[in-house]
């Protein structure tokens, strides 16, 4: 047991740099004017109306960016390739389809409205879901 927790503590550590680079990388600006409240840190719930509706990932959420202009961005690590086509088939399903851009890691569309969803995943399982107006 001592040797799987120790195994899990220095992959732990690995994964938490790697999150810690994506979060500096992705993190949404904060210009002059724009009040985002950054969230590090903690359990995150899941705010589904501010998301659209879309169902919370079957991810760990490990931050999240929250702009008083009713928009959010939800960081998250431990998602599996699968999972993260699966979710952006969701995203699909749930309207998000006009003008949209799509990769195999990535997918951004709006539902026809103000609205608008971007999805991005990174191949060591950590990403980010946006959702926003136009």
């Amino acid at each position: 047991m001592l040797v799987t927790v120790l195994s899990f503590a220095a992959v732990g550590c690995s994964l938490t740099d790697a999150v810690n680079d994506f979060l500096e990388d992705n993190a949404a600006p904060n210009t002059e004017g724009t009040d985002i409240t950054q969230v590090h840190g903690g359990d995150y719930e899941w705010d589904e109306l501010v998301m659209y509706k879309l169902r919370r990932p079957n991810a760990t959420l490990i931050s999240a960016d929250f702009s008083p202009a009713g928009g959010a961005t939800y960081y998250f690590m431990d998602m599996s390739a699968g999972e993260a086509a699966a979710y952006i088939q969701h995203i699909k399903d749930m309207g998000f389809t006009k003008d949209a851009e799509e990769s195999e890691n990535y997918y951004k569309a709006h539902n026809g409205n103000t609205q608008y969803v971007e999805f991005e995943y990174e191949m060591d399982n950590i990403g980010s879901i946006r959702a926003g107006h136009f």
